[in-house]
């Protein structure tokens, strides 16, 4: 079973050591603790010691001086050094550590999990190298005994006979050992004399087993030769037994290994030193067998991939590099090993950080003596320099684009003020051409009045390398016509040195023009809106209030602009009428423009009034909106009025329909009478009633009673002026049929049919049903006039109809009033809408009715649609959102 790798702890700290100690528990590890230099040096010459972990801060020996004392003694030198420290972690501290042997430092306080992951990493780099040291001595055995056998003329033979304990040696076996055959004692033991002190016991021990087990195992020991030269012998031997299966001897050949291990040594300091000067590159190298597996790679190139050196050898890089990327290297590489001709590619390679680099890499072919090749790999990262060269290569297409599209000409001179570019712009801006000013100073355009502020502003520039900036003059272009240029010039500074001037010029003439013109428009926009009759609120996208005419301040009650200059829009609103503002304002938005909206308003005094207002979006000239502006106009005058009026007209329509409601009332008394006279009729033949002939004579009496009831109720609710201001969830064919019942009689007396066509389960609506009845009534008595007056008209009598429909449309409510009677003018429909106009005769109406009536309908966020035909009649279409 594997024994547990050993760690060193060099701590003066009993509190620090205790630490380690717990956090290496889960680790498989013996911990070894000094207290001190002198006690770490006793126990790592009595413990193999995988890995020392030493505090730099100790008495009487400090860490640096330990490591460097282990890493003298030839025997402790592979042991891996971790410094501790909690305060050395200068630059030049880290360095004098590495340079006393450290593999890496451990700072206080620790990060446990990175701690256990760097001790796991340095324990399995010791294991690794301990197998490799052992791969190696066995690899060079094989390769030893191989050569033996390849030449025995240069191999000593010998035969040791183990019954009588003497040993015959071939002659070749005195040459080796620098023995004289005439005085050599033959006995095993003699040969004793002559072996290295280190390695008495080991050849000792070696001759004991063969002797015991018979089994033979190679030896490499070392002799000490009379002329007092150290030379190392390989002796390997098999065991002869004999019939009864007992070894009795043992014969083997010696070779002198001495010039093959002062090889091994040179060829593994030469690879020390190789790797140690590879290492010091920046740049990653690498080293390929021709079956393209990595042989010797530096940390630089450990770096880059961010694998571990053991990572990478013998592996073709199939785990770490994509496959597009190996197909490149390896087509590469291949064309390397089949030419033997140096190759240098730009290449993509993803490094360890999963980053795709830009690399150039040098490959060159190199044949060792036995002739097998390999590639030696140079690369540089040029990852950076092409960014760069890519961001160099897109500023000046960037430049190249800003100065070829943009309107303003620029130029560049150098440090002696000649002229070396001059952009395509130059005629547009200045009116010349191009080849006017290459290669010279600028010539005298500048008009006379600013030659003198030219001359001065360019001194400052020149003199005190100030920046030139928007600096506006005249200059007299080739025509002869004069044109004021806005100039713009910096000086272009590399290490405080002048390289030249960069200048950018503009031809401003039109834009002076157009800036004298938008202060008159300014002047004009203020006269307006001083003068406007309606108040005037311009708002900026956000809703902020940045200007208010004088009229706005008067409806807001205030003289102070203050008041309201900074506010928000939705503070001018009552809280339940915010939402009905924010719609407008979106309507707007889509629409552009939205006039006439009937609002409440909030007054400083927060008053709610009743205003107008509409709304225009300002956009700029590619169409973007840039602000509101708000038209206010105060109707509650106005209001005040169109309710008289609204009033008024219910009232003549109530005086038009007196006869109606007498019919409509005497025809349930009629009824009652008939059925009183007989009740009394009955009652006089027997002078007495049935109780159930009774009880249905009363029935009918009480319903005539409510009949007359109903009427009186609706027309007393119809007349009410406060009814105006319920508004309320309501049917429009309740509502329909509600207008129907009181103007019935009135229209039945001229024999005009009412037809209903009423859609089942419509939507409800919000608003007023009064007012919407009184529309309905308005509808219907314009119909009956123009049924009424196309039957005069005719001198005869025809089919005279009022048909009513309602319907839902693309989520809207449909209400139609049809009639069959004269229709209207072509020169009337545009005005028929507006208050005091009529087609009646005179006397006839108010005037109001269809002017109230779109009124009410605009309330409901309607609108009315009039079709007609002259003799043929006229159709009314109410379209109602059912969203209203």
């Amino acid at each position: 079973m594997k024994s547990a790798p050993n760690i060193l702890i060099v701590d003066d700290s009993d509190s620090n050591i205790a630490f380690l100690e717990i956090v290496f528990r889960e680790l498989n590890v013996n911990i070894i603790t000094a207290e001190s230099g002198l006690q770490a040096l006793e126990k790592v010459k009595k413990h193999k010691i995988s890995l020392a972990l030493i505090d730099i801060i100790m008495p009487n020996m400090n860490g640096f001086e330990l490591a460097m004392k282990i890493n003298k003694d030839k025997s402790l030198k592979n042991i891996p050094v971790l410094f501790i420290t909690a305060s050395y972690s200068s630059k030049e501290i880290i360095t004098e550590g590495f340079k006393c042997g450290a593999v890496d430092f451990l700072f206080k306080p620790f990060d446990i999990q990175l701690l256990i992951s760097k001790i796991k990493m340095f324990l399995e780099l010791f294991t690794y190298q301990e197998q490799l040291l052992q791969s190696e001595k066995i690899l060079s055995e094989k390769q030893n005994i191989l050569n033996e056998a390849q030449s025995l003329a240069h191999v000593g033979s010998w035969k040791w006979d183990l019954s009588s304990n003497t040993v015959l040696w071939s002659d070749e076996m005195y040459r080796i050992f620098d023995l004289n055959p005439d005085t050599y004692d033959d006995k095993p033991e003699s040969l004793l004399k002559i072996i290295h002190p280190d390695d008495k016991d080991s050849f000792a021990k070696n001759m004991e087993e063969n002797i015991q087990s018979g089994n033979t195992t190679p030896l490499e020991y070392r002799i000490i030769r009379s002329d007092g030269e150290v030379r190392t012998i390989f002796a390997k031997g098999r065991t002869i037994f004999n019939t009864e299966g007992i070894h009795t001897e043992i014969v083997g050949t010696v070779m002198d290994i001495t010039e093959r291990k002062r090889a091994e040594e040179t060829l593994t300091a030469s690879k020390e030193y190789l790797h140690k000067i590879i290492n010091t590159a920046a740049s990653p190298i690498f080293v390929k067998d021709d079956k393209h597996n990595f042989c010797l790679v530096n940390d630089a190139f450990c770096t880059l991939l961010n694998l571990p050196e053991e990572k990478i050898i013998n592996t073709t890089g199939y785990d770490y590099f994509p496959k597009e990327q190996l197909r490149v290297f390896f087509a590469k590489d291949q064309e390397v090993f089949n030419t033997g001709e140096e190759n240098i590619n730009e290449e993509f390679l993803t490094d360890g950080m999963g980053k795709i680099r830009t690399i150039v890499t040098r490959k060159t072919l190199y044949t060792d003596l036995s002739g097998n090749k390999f590639l030696v790999g140079v690369i540089n990262d040029i990852t950076d320099r092409k960014q760069i060269e890519n961001k160099l290569r897109e500023s000046e297409e960037l430049f190249k684009s800003v100065v070829y599209n943009s309107s303003d000409l620029t130029t560049l001179t150098d440090d002696n003020g000649v002229l070396t570019y001059i952009s395509p712009q130059c005629e547009n801006v200045l009116g010349f051409p191009q080849d006017k000013f290459i290669g010279k100073t600028m010539p005298d355009i500048i008009h006379p009045d600013d030659r003198i502020k030219v001359k001065q502003a360019w001194e400052q520039v020149l003199l005190k390398s100030e920046h030139l900036r928007e600096f506006e003059y005249r200059i007299i272009d080739d025509e002869g016509k004069v044109r004021l240029v806005s100039h713009s010039a910096k000086m272009i500074l590399h290490n405080n040195k002048i390289l030249g001037m960069q200048s950018t010029i503009r031809n401003v003439t039109e834009r002076k023009l157009v800036e004298e013109a938008l202060i008159k428009s300014e002047e004009i926009y203020r006269t307006l809106l001083k003068a406007s009759p309606d108040g005037i609120v311009v708002a900026n996208m956000e809703g902020v209030i940045t200007d208010v005419s004088e009229m706005a301040l008067e409806i807001y009650g205030t003289n102070d602009s203050a008041d309201l200059i900074g506010r928000n829009i939705w503070e001018l609103f009552p809280a339940d009428s915010i939402d009905k503002a924010k719609d407008v304002v979106n309507r707007t938005l889509t629409e552009g423009i939205v006039q006439n909206v009937e609002i409440f308003l909030a007054t400083k005094k927060h008053s709610p009034i009743i205003t107008e207002i509409s709304i225009t979006l300002i956009q700029d000239q590619t169409g973007s909106p840039m602000s509101f502006m708000i038209t206010v106009r105060d109707i509650s005058n106005r209001k005040k009025i169109e309710k008289q009026k609204m009033h008024t007209e219910r009232m003549v329509a109530l005086g038009e329909m007196a006869t109606g409601i007498a019919h409509e009332i005497n025809q349930p008394l009629n009824n009652m009478s008939l059925v009183l006279d007989n009740v009394m009729l009955e009652y006089s033949k027997e002078k007495t009633i049935d109780e159930s002939y009774f009880k249905l004579k009363s029935e009918k009496i009480y319903k005539n009673i409510d009949r007359i009831k109903n009427i009186i109720e609706n027309f007393r609710l119809f007349t009410r002026a406060d009814n105006q201001e319920i508004f309320s969830t309501f049917s429009i064919n309740n509502s329909i049929l509600e207008a129907i019942s009181i103007v019935y009689e009135q229209v039945r007396n001229r024999n005009i049919n009412i037809e209903t066509q009423l859609e089942d389960n419509i939507p409800f609506i919000n608003g007023n049903s009064y007012k919407f009845e009184q529309v309905m009534l308005n509808l219907i008595l314009n119909a009956k006039d123009a049924l009424v007056e196309k039957r005069d008209t005719l001198q005869e009598n025809y089919t005279m109809v009022i048909d009513i429909t309602t319907y839902t449309e693309s989520g809207s409510l449909v209400i139609k009033v049809h009639d069959n009677g004269t229709g209207i003018k072509s020169e009337d429909i545009d005005n028929i809408m507006l208050p005091f106009y009529t087609t009646k005769e005179e006397r006839k109406g108010t005037s109001l009715g269809l002017s109230i009536s779109y009124g009410i309908v605009r309330e409901l966020n309607g609108t009315i649609d009039i079709e007609t035909a002259i003799s043929e009649g006229t159709t009314i279409k109410i379209t109602l959102p059912v969203n209203n």
